[in-house]
C-alpha cells in the first residue's frame, strides 16, 4: 500500500511538473508571438516611411527636371525666334527629338512609379494578409492552448480532490483501526473475564455430567454384557441342539 501511495504521489508530481512545463511553454510562446507581431508592425511602419521618402525624393527630382527643362525650352525658343529659318528648322527637329526623349523619360518614370506603387500596394496587401493570418493563427493557438490548459487544470483539480479524498479516507481508516483495536482489546478483556467465569461453571457442570455419564455407561455396559452373554449362551445351546438333531436324523437314515 505504501509503495502504491508513493507511486501515485510521484505520478501526481510528474503530472504537475508536466502541466507547469506546458503552461510555461504556452506563456513563452504567447510572449514571443506578441513581440513578433510588434516587430512586424514596426517594420511595416518603417518600410512605409522609407517608401514615402523615396517617392517624395523622386517627385522632387521630377519637378526640378521639369522646371529646368521648361526654362531651357523658353530660352531656346526665344533664341530660335532671333535666329534664321534654318536654325529654326534645326531647333524644331531638335525640340521634337528632345520632347520625344523627354516624353519617353517621363513615360519611363511614370511606369517605374506605377510599378513601385503597385509593388507597394501588393506588399501592403500581403502584409495585411500575413498579419491577419498570424493573428488568426495566434488566436487559434491561444484558444487551443487555453482549452488544453483548462483540461489539464480540471484533471489536476480532479486528481487533487481524489488525493485529498484518499488521504482523508486513509486518516479515517487509521482512526477507525485504532478505535477498533481499542474496542477489540477492551471487548477481549471483558470476553476473557466472562469466558473464565463461564468456563469455571462449564467445567463444574461437565464434571457432574461426566460423573453421571460414567455411572450410566458402566451400568449400561454391565447390563449389555449380561444380555450379550445370555444371547450367546442361547445361540450356542441352539447350535448344539441343531447339530444333535441332524446327527440323529442321519443315524436314523443309515
Amino acid at each position: 500500500y505504501a509503495i502504491r501511495a508513493r507511486f501515485n504521489l510521484q505520478r501526481s508530481s510528474a503530472s504537475a511538473i508536466e502541466i507547469q512545463r506546458y503552461y510555461r511553454g504556452h506563456h513563452a510562446t504567447r510572449n514571443f508571438q506578441q513581440k513578433l507581431l510588434s516587430v512586424i508592425v514596426l517594420q511595416s511602419i518603417i518600410r512605409r516611411f522609407v517608401i514615402e521618402q523615396d517617392l517624395n525624393k523622386q517627385n522632387t527630382s521630377v519637378n526640378i527636371i521639369q522646371r529646368n527643362y521648361r526654362s531651357y525650352a523658353i530660352r531656346a525658343r526665344f533664341n530660335l525666334q532671333r535666329s534664321s529659318a534654318s536654325a529654326i528648322e534645326i531647333q524644331r527637329f531638335y525640340r521634337g527629338h528632345y520632347a520625344k526623349t523627354d516624353f519617353q523619360q517621363q513615360l519611363l518614370s511614370i511606369v517605374v512609379l506605377q510599378s513601385n506603387f503597385r509593388r507597394f500596394i501588393v506588399e501592403q496587401t500581403l502584409k495585411k494578409q500575413n498579419a491577419s493570418v498570424k493573428i488568426i493563427q495566434s488566436n487559434y493557438r491561444s484558444h487551443t492552448a487555453r482549452t488544453e490548459y483548462v483540461k489539464i487544470l480540471n484533471s489536476t483539480i480532479l486528481l487533487q480532490s481524489v488525493m485529498r479524498l484518499f488521504s482523508s479516507q486513509k486518516n479515517l481508516k487509521a482512526q477507525n483501526a485504532n478505535a477498533i483495536a481499542i474496542q477489540r482489546i477492551y471487548k477481549g478483556h471483558l470476553a476473557t473475564l466472562s469466558y473464565r467465569q463461564k468456563l469455571r461453571k462449564i467445567i463444574l457442570f461437565q464434571t457432574v455430567i461426566r460423573r453421571h455419564l460414567v455411572r450410566s455407561m458402566i451400568e449400561t455396559q454391565h447390563s449389555s454384557v449380561i444380555v450379550i452373554q445370555t444371547r450367546y449362551r442361547q445361540f450356542q445351546k441352539r447350535n448344539i441342539f441343531i447339530c444333535m438333531k441332524i446327527s440323529a436324523v442321519v443315524l436314523q437314515s443309515i
